[in-house]
């Protein structure tokens, strides 16, 4: 039988917990985690303009409900929201340090933004025109004697 996809990738749920309850925050499907990017980069999307919270109910998905159904106060959803958009951009490692408050989610988006605004100019362009050939390196001895015939007298 062929190899499992899921064994090489890491598709298990974010686990959170909030006062003694945990959560699996479920693996994004490919349009959420597109659009998570799009904001990331700065890109207009549906979400542009509006509050957190909205990114925060996407990413989350049913968890989101979830936690309001459980009456998870607002600073721990908040900070569930976040945790979950760094899994989402990051990874389970990055999340991890947001988890406990290690890194903030505004931290690492500065950070992403910084990084992706330093682009360093590119010197891949080749000239039109052709610079003439180097000439250093080379040089012009004198002539050697070499065997040469007699002369001929001139007539």
């Amino acid at each position: 039988m062929p190899d499992d996809i899921a064994d090489f990738l890491d598709l298990d749920p974010y686990p959170i917990t909030i006062k003694g309850k945990t959560y699996e925050v479920p693996q994004p499907d490919w349009p959420t985690t597109i659009l998570v990017a799009d904001i990331m980069a700065g890109k207009k999307t549906h979400l542009t303009g509006k509050p957190i919270i909205e990114l925060y109910k996407t990413v989350m998905g049913p968890v989101w409900d979830e936690m309001l159904a459980d009456k998870v106060p607002q600073a721990g959803m908040a900070h569930a929201g976040g945790v979950v958009v760094a899994f989402v951009t990051q990874g389970r490692q990055i999340a991890d340090l947001v988890l406990r408050g290690d890194v903030s989610p505004e931290a690492l988006a500065a950070a992403k933004a910084a990084n992706q605004t330093k682009k360093t100019p590119t010197t891949a362009v080749a000239p039109k025109t052709r610079s003439r050939a180097s000439t250093s390196g080379t040089s012009t001895r004198p002539a050697t004697p070499r065997s040469r015939a007699p002369k001929r007298p001139s007539a």
